[in-house]
């Protein structure tokens, strides 16, 4: 199980992206977290910007499936996509997870 992290400066695209995740049953809840302060080193020089993510939980082995979706759908404009790993995770949430999430 993972959780998975989709971060992007567009909070539009984001809501496009949990739309698109949870009709296609590929993630089983969504969180947003709004206007995230980043700080960035680019070209010899410290930039500050706001950036959108959201997170949610869905199988480990549906990452690749996941990231190749996305990259086809928002190919002009890739969000970053990332994982945490959950080492431990409630059973019932376990349960709801492994029933609801699309078979692999």
């Amino acid at each position: 199980m993972i959780q998975l992290v989709v971060a992007s400066k567009s909070d539009k695209q984001l809501e496009e992206i949990a739309e698109y995740l949870l009709k296609n049953h590929l993630i089983i809840s969504i969180d947003f977290h709004q206007n995230i302060k980043r700080i960035e080193f680019e070209n010899g020089e410290i930039n500050t910007c706001n950036i959108h993510f959201i997170t949610g939980l869905t199988k480990s082995l549906l990452f690749m499936e996941i990231d190749s979706r996305l990259r086809d759908k928002f190919n002009d404009n890739i969000p970053e996509i990332f994982s945490h790993p959950i080492i431990n995770m409630d059973w019932e949430l376990a349960n709801k997870l492994k029933s609801e999430i699309e078979k692999i």
